[in-house]
């Protein structure tokens, strides 16, 4: 399937922007676009996608799933024809590859002045504690596992810490251990550069958020789940407030 329609786009996005209307709750802020569907799930889009919508109006119009996970999506470059068929599933997966090695990035303007800032560590993980050999091998020879990790366009940043768990409740985190040995490792969260909860990596498949919030914590398979968690909590706390 190809989203694509003939027409003015500008035409088409006003006119799906307030059929959507009816079913989604849009809020912009800043730069992003936040879209809530009526069970409540948050998304967030560069507010000049306007292709969003329209795949939106076309596969979701009225909040209700329409894919099938085994259905086969395309992906296909309009001026040089390549493409490819790929099952509905997975298209997270290659939505994340296509954008981190197959889209080319724009020079920067700090970059053509000559201050390109510092490349990333070669290491596939460089742990900011005291000893380094404190930090579990299945945590250090993660790739996933970053010493810093962003979303939602740098609003939610996650920086690598070791923590203190709660002594009343393994799913709270007291703060940060700069003394001793930790309980665990994870990330401590801020968004928009306030505090905004903890990312404890517990065991390998088991990832918890917590503190975000008035929020309840759960539990995660990876840290791309955890950070799309972040995303939503942030989104539903903006649409309430």
């Amino acid at each position: 399937m190809i989203i694509e329609r003939e027409g003015s786009l500008s035409g088409e996005v006003t006119t799906v922007c307030s059929e959507l209307s009816e079913v989604y709750s849009f809020k912009s802020v800043k730069d992003t676009l936040r879209i809530r569907a009526p069970d409540k799930t948050t998304v967030s889009v560069s507010s000049d996608c306007d292709r969003a919508l329209l795949a939106l109006s076309v596969f979701a119009p009225f909040g209700l799933a329409t894919v099938e996970r085994h259905s086969n999506l395309s992906l296909m470059d309009v001026t040089t024809g390549r493409a490819i068929e790929f099952p509905a599933r997975h298209v997270k997966d290659i939505a994340s590859l296509f954008c981190a090695f197959a889209l080319i990035r724009e020079t920067k303007t700090e970059e053509l002045a000559g201050n390109k800032p510092p490349p990333l560590p070669d290491a596939i993980f460089d742990p900011p504690a005291r000893d380094p050999s404190l930090v579990p091998d299945w945590i250090a020879s993660n790739p996933d596992f970053k010493p810093t990790l962003v979303e939602d366009d740098g609003r939610i940043v996650l920086s690598f810490a070791p923590l203190r768990m709660n002594a009343k409740s393994k799913y709270l985190v007291d703060g940060r251990c700069d003394e001793g040995f930790p309980d665990y490792w994870g990330y401590e969260v801020t968004a928009d550069g306030r505090p905004f909860g903890w990312v404890v990596l517990m065991a390998p498949g088991t990832v918890l958020v917590t503190g975000a919030g008035n929020n309840k914590y759960s539990k995660h398979r990876n840290v791309t789940s955890a950070m799309f968690r972040l995303s939503s909590h942030l989104g539903v706390m903006e649409l309430s407030e």
